[in-house]
């Protein structure tokens, strides 16, 4: 309070001119000062210069005031470019922070997009040759039939073998769709408490005539007791199972497709493992990007079977998107068992 009392007002306080018994000479003995000074700059008061006495024992002259009181606002400027400059560096190191953050992010931004282009050529680029190929067989079926010494067995088998690769066209495309609203993220699941016992059960019984023609089982192992019923969209799970059970039939020769369900940490943990050909080991961590397709030692599997290589990739973003994961064990030459988890109700 004293010191506040003293530099209150704005002009300079000598103490020689300070009337006996006034407070602020008693302060100003008090803290032995014979002379306050106000730091100003652009009218603004930023300090206080406190003087004690004149070695010489004389008393402040008016000469020496004047003078005292350029070099204070010499002082005061010096102070405040001092804290420019301060405020400038600190400001500058925040400023290079900032432009180093968003340098940063448009390169990744930039990085993303470059490999977003990349994929959508290579998208592209595999979709438009894997069209052409049912494409490419359907017309060559059809200009046979155009021939004239074609006979009725040979325009039926031509007839079937149009109407697979008609199927296999239709498969792709909606594939393709697929994997587009996906990667837009444009896929809505339509929820539903399902049973997953009568899923599984429907999706094998559209494949229990391609079984009966490779002389191969389908079974499916019930659980002991019946599972709770599961939030999804069955449709789309629907997919996921059809995916997984058609790849099994298609390098499975001998043996045959085992489907089991059970409950683990209130999931349904569902398993479709075949005893076909299996999966190099290499080739499996590539299982569910788009477009691949394992190769085995003695044949390319798109090449040799068909296949869009995006079954896969769909049915792992469907299983996440229920919350679920999916992943797959597999030994060559002895068989293949993929799992996915879905949640329980």
């Amino acid at each position: 309070k004293e010191i506040k009392h003293l530099v209150n007002d704005n002009k300079t306080e000598v103490f020689d001119e300070i009337e006996e018994g006034d407070f602020s000479k008693d302060i100003m003995r008090s803290y032995n000062t014979s002379l306050i000074l106000h730091l100003k700059t652009e009218g603004e008061i930023i300090g206080f210069l406190f003087l004690g006495e004149k070695k010489s024992g004389d008393i402040y002259s008016f000469q020496d005031i004047r003078v005292l009181e350029i070099i204070t606002d010499q002082v005061a400027l010096g102070i405040q470019n001092a804290k420019a400059y301060e405020k400038t560096q600190k400001f500058n190191l925040v400023l290079r922070a900032e432009i180093d953050r968003a340098t940063k992010e448009l390169r990744d931004v930039n990085d993303r997009l470059v490999q977003a282009d990349k994929s959508k050529d290579e998208f592209i680029s595999l979709a438009s040759h894997e069209i052409r190929t049912p494409i490419a067989a359907l017309e060559g079926y059809l200009s046979m039939l155009n021939l004239q010494k074609v006979d009725i067995k040979a325009r039926d088998e031509i007839a079937k073998r149009s109407y697979e690769s008609v199927e296999r066209l239709s498969t792709l495309v909606k594939d393709l769709l697929d994997v587009s609203r996906i990667d837009q993220k444009r896929i809505k699941l339509n929820k539903q408490p399902t049973r997953l016992e009568r899923l599984i059960q429907r999706a094998m019984e559209g494949f229990e005539l391609q079984t009966r023609d490779k002389k191969i089982y389908i079974k499916f192992q019930k659980p002991e007791k019946m599972l709770p019923e599961a939030n999804i969209d069955p449709e789309r799970v629907g997919e996921v199972f059809n995916n997984l059970i058609s790849n099994a039939i298609k390098y499975t020769y001998k043996g045959g497709i085992t489907i089991s369900l059970e409950e683990k940490d209130n999931m349904a943990q569902i398993t479709v493992s075949d005893t076909g050909m299996g999966i190099p080991k290499n080739a499996i961590p590539h299982l569910f990007q788009k477009f691949y397709q394992a190769e085995t030692a003695s044949s390319v599997l798109s090449n040799e079977r068909g296949g869009t290589g995006l079954g896969l990739y769909i049915s792992k973003n469907i299983v996440e998107m229920h919350g679920g994961k999916i992943w797959v064990e597999s030994t060559e030459g002895k068989g293949t068992a993929f799992y996915f988890t879905l949640p329980l109700i």
